[in-house]
């Protein structure tokens, strides 16, 4: 049976140039005469790694390769230098709360609908940040308590 998750974490990532410094930072093997691809070390063994394609840091310092458009669809930067305006904290499932902050519910889950649009997952616990540019984004507990 296909059940729904989400990422609980978030990630470090480094959008992959070709330059002489991210292979020296990531042990990138460079494109070879019978080998044209680049490739990056990660725990499952080596990965094909274009320019332009992400590489993300795991949270025990692992790397692995995302290919640009993947990354697009399924990461959202994190606010780091910009100004929390609200943080709220979702921990009711109370009605008045869930209207106040833009949730609401389907027979699967609980959702939040940021500013782009984009359908988020929303657990109790959770964080939904305000940033000052309107941007809202869920932080799951463990992060939100990590960064302070």
């Amino acid at each position: 049976m296909i059940k729904t998750y989400r990422k609980v974490a978030t990630i470090q990532a480094e959008q992959f140039d070709g330059s002489d410094e991210m292979f020296k930072k990531y042990n990138i093997t460079p494109p070879m005469p019978l080998d044209p691809d680049y490739t990056i070390n990660t725990l499952e063994g080596d990965m094909v790694l274009g320019v332009n394609d992400w590489i993300a840091t795991g949270v025990d310092g692992e790397h692995w390769a995302i290919r640009d458009d993947i990354f697009k669809k399924s990461y959202m930067e994190v606010g780091n230098d910009k100004k929390i305006v609200k943080a709220v904290q979702f921990d009711s499932w109370d009605e008045e709360m869930m209207s106040t902050i833009g949730v609401y519910t389907y027979d699967y889950g609980i959702h939040l609908i940021n500013i782009n649009g984009l359908q988020v997952f929303l657990s109790q616990g959770d964080w939904i940040v305000t940033y000052q540019d309107g941007s809202q984004f869920v932080i799951p507990d463990e992060d939100w308590k990590a960064k302070k």
